[in-house]
């Protein structure tokens, strides 16, 4: 079936999906009409049948009443005819039977019961049989029509859909035909449909003849400074060979959880730049400062996490930070520019940070008097360290890293 729809056209394979989809539609429809119709003609049924056999139970109950067993078997057959009825019976209220007209038992015939009263007193029951009626016998006939409707409908839709895809499948097939004589293409010689012929009559095409891709323009914050703060993880370096793996691995995740606590805070974006080097990156703006200041600002609350965070633990979290300022913007996936632009202050800040150091280190990037009065630093020709900040943001700092301390707290496992 796969193979024979596969043959077809493009303008053939219209016309089968939306003939079948109003099949199938239509189809569905009709089981819905058929389905509701039957339960409706059902109810009428019941509904007639119990009446007529409340009125039936009255009448009988009056001859039963004077034991006039013969007067009850005329009722029966009277109202038998009548009313078109399989059969009726009547029980008393033992369940034997004491009158009967028609058939007892009918594998077609539908019965209702109702009880048989006289004076109140429950004498027995009457049942009669009912015959689907002519509706019931009438919905088959209803049914078989509405599908052949269906039928017709799809098969309808179907040519209308064709008739309709004539044109722009007659387009494509220009196009296609353009094209391998044009520009001499081979023709595909296989059955397939329009659609991937343009594609195959396409893929040949020189190489020369298709369109290059828009190259991106440079992102505009690569012109911005960005402020780096690089983090060599001592503590791990000398765990690597006395650590199994899991432990290992926790003590790395611990580290790994504070310092993003940190990013968060001040925008910076973590990513590992050696074995055991991370560097935190800022650009941009941000309502805590400019890239330098955050890149300090961090690295102290990083410090000062670590030493508080440092009794809890019975791994030792030792770390050496050092901070740099670049000319271009941090890098990021899209573009790996300023990434590589900076790569040689990220392997100066490497061998700052070789050997254990409590303090931050600052790089000679760094223009102290681009921070301002927010951070007091001390820079030299090889180098500075950071000595403190102003006391509104000293007090900030403060305030986040009682927050950071609590959220790292409820984090631990």
């Amino acid at each position: 079936m796969g193979t024979l729809f596969g043959n077809l056209g493009l303008t053939q394979r219209l016309a089968v999906i939306s003939g079948g989809a109003c099949l199938l539609v239509a189809l569905c429809l009709t089981v819905v009409a058929t389905l509701s119709s039957r339960y409706i003609v059902e109810q009428q049924q019941a509904s007639h049948a119990t009446e007529l056999a409340k009125k039936l139970a009255d009448l009988a109950a009056g001859e039963l009443a004077e034991g006039n067993l013969i007067g009850l078997e005329v009722v029966l057959q009277r109202h038998l005819t009548q009313n078109n009825l399989a059969g009726i019976s009547v029980y008393d209220i033992e369940g034997r039977e004491i009158g009967n007209a028609g058939v007892r038992q009918s594998g077609d015939a539908v019965f209702y019961e109702v009880p048989l009263s006289i004076d109140k007193d429950l004498a027995g029951t009457l049942r009669v049989a009912v015959l689907p009626g002519q509706a019931l016998r009438d919905q088959k006939s209803l049914a078989l029509g509405l599908v052949l409707l269906a039928i017709l409908l799809s098969l309808f839709v179907a040519a209308l859909s064709a008739q309709w895809a004539q044109r722009p499948v007659a387009r494509l097939r220009n196009v296609i035909d353009q094209l391998q004589t044009d520009l001499a293409l081979p023709e595909t010689g296989e059955p397939i449909d329009e659609l991937t012929e343009l594609e195959l009559s396409v893929a040949r095409l020189p190489i020369e003849l298709l369109r290059r891709g828009q190259e991106p323009d440079p992102d505009a914050t690569h012109f911005d400074s960005a402020g780096l703060l690089y983090i060599r993880l001592n503590s791990l370096e000398s765990y690597v060979d006395t650590l199994d793996e899991t432990s290992l691995h926790h003590h790395t995740l611990a580290q790994q959880h504070l310092l993003q606590s940190v990013g968060q805070i001040y925008g910076g974006d973590l990513d590992v730049s050696r074995q055991f080097g991370l560097l935190m990156s800022f650009g941009g703006e941000h309502a805590e400062g400019g890239p330098m200041l955050r890149a300090l600002c961090s690295g102290w609350l990083v410090q000062q996490l670590a030493q508080a965070l440092q009794p809890r633990s019975n791994l030792q979290l030792t770390l050496s930070m050092a901070c740099a300022s670049s000319e271009a913007g941090p890098s990021s996936r899209s573009d790996i520019y300023p990434g590589l632009y900076y790569q040689h202050l990220v392997d100066e800040l490497a061998d700052m940070t070789a050997h254990s150091s409590d303090q931050i280190q600052v790089h000679t990037s760094v223009n102290a008097a681009d921070l301002g009065d927010n951070v007091e630093v001390e820079i030299t020709s090889g180098g500075g360290y950071l000595n403190g900040f102003s006391a509104p943001v000293l007090e900030r700092l403060q305030r986040q890293l009682q927050l950071l301390l609590r959220q790292l707290e409820r984090n631990q496992p």
